[in-house]
């Protein structure tokens, strides 16, 4: 079973009220590699394969409220990043940072998609909507998933029936 499926189960045993939208095609991929100018990292790309993000309207599915964008979604939120990153130097992203998930205040869980001084391609970063809240959360996507299937077996995250959500405690 692969780590999504995994997560994916998690999410379905907790109660979340979400749904998955089917995967992407090859050509949506080539567009976001094409937009961003980056390949998107394999085990990354196997998820989009699986599933295309999932359908607003339902609970977030990741840890504190925030969303799995579609391929069609990251092009808009990257763009909008990329056009406050024209206007303003200091937003605290990077145009090589692949933004795949979103909560409801703009902040994002970015994919890093080359190396760099400080990271390296594949790791997750949390952005804020400042620029002071960039933080890594892990060296790539499959370990971001394990450690919040950890975290949740832990009870150091909780699903939260009243938010719909997971929630780090």
């Amino acid at each position: 079973m692969s780590v999504w499926s995994s997560y994916v189960d998690m999410l379905v045993k907790l109660g979340v009220d979400f749904e998955l939208l089917s995967g992407a095609n090859f050509a949506e991929i080539q567009i976001l590699e094409a937009l961003v100018g980056f390949g998107i990292p394999r085990d990354l790309k196997e998820i989009y394969f699986v599933n295309n993000g999932q359908k607003y309207g339902f609970g977030p599915i990741f840890i504190d409220a925030y969303n799995f964008l579609s391929t069609h979604a990251i092009c808009d939120v990257w763009n909008m990043w990329r056009e406050s990153l024209d206007e303003h130097e200091d937003i605290g992203w990077r145009k090589s940072w692949l933004p795949f998930s979103q909560n409801i205040a703009g902040d994002i869980y970015c994919c890093v998609l080359m190396d760099e001084e400080v990271y390296k391609a594949g790791n997750i970063l949390r952005v804020g909507t400042q620029s002071d809240q960039e933080r890594l959360l892990s060296n790539d996507i499959n370990n971001f998933l394990r450690d919040t299937i950890t975290s949740v077996k832990s009870g150091k995250v909780v699903y939260r029936e009243d938010l719909n959500a997971i929630i780090g405690t």
